[in-house]
């Protein structure tokens, strides 16, 4: 009986599975991977929106087309039951007294970076396809110039899918099939989608993309140039990242959109991530600051860029970043911020945590006591015995090897926290105040991470001070933190989120190559 089993979950089951959960009015993505390991079969599950990761799970039986399998993790368990037909598995699920169904696809392992790049469509319009961590690691994603975006799932070398959003998988929206010429190359695309024609897509040559590597201090950090096409000399923006453990993919494919505007883009893998040396929590906002600048300082010794026209990009974090390096940096012609603080980490954390439980309804006596306790443990990282504390729990981590842990990004790490302690009260003002070039700075509505009031208020009067008359500043409505179209502006919201904000990409790429064309 056990070698049937084995032998029909061999016949089924191997590879990767993407689909959907729906359990009332809640829907969340997972992933299950089945593979033969020895005799038998080793498989995991993934349910991000429980915290849950490649998490071993139990294969009950298994009989021609119908499964069962289990997830216990911690006080929580899903049993799921259901039935294989070609590729896609679907059926039922439980956890406790909840009920509901599932849905997935086999998905298939494919070099992503062969479908890099743009495609046109027949209108003249422009799609843009790379990789985007946000989404996943390696996930092929697809970026219009309307601001449409999300993720293309592999079925096979050349069909792929999207789904309702960033992180739902199922039900297809869309389908995508790849062309290919004789020697395999892609050549272009066929889009499917609801009950429109198909439209196809030619894959254009409208920049290009380079492996390069600079140094910051004693520090070489890799990362990719996109140049547009063309003999140049072209403006061009360092793009610098939020926080965490980002690499070059942090962008997605924005850096093609900008080049096929004519702006080139440095994007790289942050100290420590990709294959830049370092550590990112050995790094404060100084640090980061280096590196952004040693970025601009690359861009400016090659003769396809217009030296006079550098500037920075960055997001969310990066507001405590590109103002530090505009004061040490003479020669930074300009600065689009995103989504970016004027205050201290310490009050922005509990702005965001305030914030984010307004937008999904928590009652106000719940959000005060939660904010209170907040508050104080956060005050506890200031304290030395907190940061003798810190420094006990990494040696014992280090003297156990487990150096998985100390990188991981979260409260969970040790080093982590003594490190979040050392940029607590960064006041990003002062830098502010200093900084003359022109500044191009963007907000939503509804972001929840980085509220409009105060920061927008703090960011205008800071530029003010420095006497700086070449501010545009943007709001645009209904605008989350990722300047992604939204309800609420509620990390809730994010995974079923497909569109930036209108007018998102033009007004970027409009402004830095009209400031762009004042340097020549």
């Amino acid at each position: 009986m056990k070698i049937i089993l084995l032998l029909a979950l061999l016949n089924t089951l191997p590879g990767t599975w993407l689909g959907t959960i729906q359990m009332g009015k809640t829907t969340m993505p997972l992933r299950l991977t089945v593979a033969q390991k020895g005799e038998g079969i080793s498989s995991t599950l993934s349910l991000p929106f429980e915290r849950i990761s490649d998490a071993p799970v139990t294969i009950v039986s298994s009989q021609s087309s119908g499964i069962q399998f289990e997830l216990k993790q911690g006080d929580k368990s899903f049993v799921f039951k259901g039935d294989v037909q070609k590729n896609i598995l679907k059926g039922t699920v439980s956890s406790g007294d909840e009920k509901g169904s599932f849905e997935m696809v086999r998905s298939a392992s494919v070099d992503v970076r062969k479908y890099f790049g743009t495609y046109e469509f027949e209108s003249g319009q422009f799609l843009h396809i790379r990789t985007w961590d946000e989404l996943g690691d390696n996930q092929l994603t697809y970026l219009d110039e309307k601001g449409r975006v999300g993720p293309l799932y592999a079925m096979s070398d050349t069909e792929f899918f999207t789904g309702p959003g960033v992180w739902i998988p199922l039900p297809m929206v869309a389908q995508v099939g790849f062309e290919k010429s004789a020697n395999g190359e892609i050549t272009g695309l066929i889009w499917s989608e609801g009950n429109d024609s198909n439209k196809a897509l030619k894959r254009k040559a409208l920049h290009r993309e380079e492996e390069v590597t600079f140094t910051s201090g004693r520090i070489k950090l890799s990362g990719s140039l996109v140049l547009p096409s063309g003999i140049g000399p072209f403006p061009a923006t360092v793009f610098v990242h939020g926080s965490g453990p980002a690499t070059r993919d942090f962008f997605g494919p924005v850096p093609y959109l900008f080049a096929r505007r004519g702006i080139a883009v440095l994007c790289y893998d942050k100290r420590g991530v990709g294959e830049s040396e370092g550590h990112w929590m050995d790094a404060d906002f100084a640090e980061y600051a280096s590196d952004a600048l040693a970025g601009a300082h690359y861009l400016s010794a090659r003769k396809e860029i217009q030296a006079n026209a550098i500037g920075l990009w960055g997001v969310s974090q990066a507001g405590w970043i590109i103002p530090q390096a505009i004061e040490r940096g003479k020669n930074i012609a300009f600065a689009v911020l995103l989504s970016v603080p004027a205050v201290t980490p310490f009050e922005q954390e509990l702005q965001r945590n305030k914030q984010e439980m307004e937008a999904v309804g928590t009652p106000e006596e719940q959000i005060a006591k939660a904010i209170s306790s907040l508050k104080a443990d956060m005050e506890s990282l200031r304290s030395e015995e907190t940061k003798e504390y810190f420094r006990q729990q990494i040696e014992k981590l280090q003297k156990e090897g487990n150096q998985k842990a100390l990188d991981e990004s979260g409260s969970a790490n040790p080093r982590f926290l003594a490190w979040y302690s050392t940029l607590l009260d960064y006041d990003p003002v002062p830098a502010l105040e200093k900084v003359k070039c022109p500044v191009l700075v963007i907000y939503g509505e509804l972001d929840r991470g980085v509220p409009l009031d105060p920061n927008k208020r703090l960011m205008e009067d800071a530029l003010k001070r420095a006497g700086n008359n070449q501010v545009t500043l943007r709001v645009f409505q209904k605008g989350n933190h990722a300047l992604m179209l939204s309800e609420t502006g509620s990390m809730a919201e994010f995974p079923q989120l497909t569109q930036f904000v209108p007018g998102l990409f033009d007004t970027m790429v409009d402004w830095i190559v009209q400031v762009a064309g004042k340097k020549f």
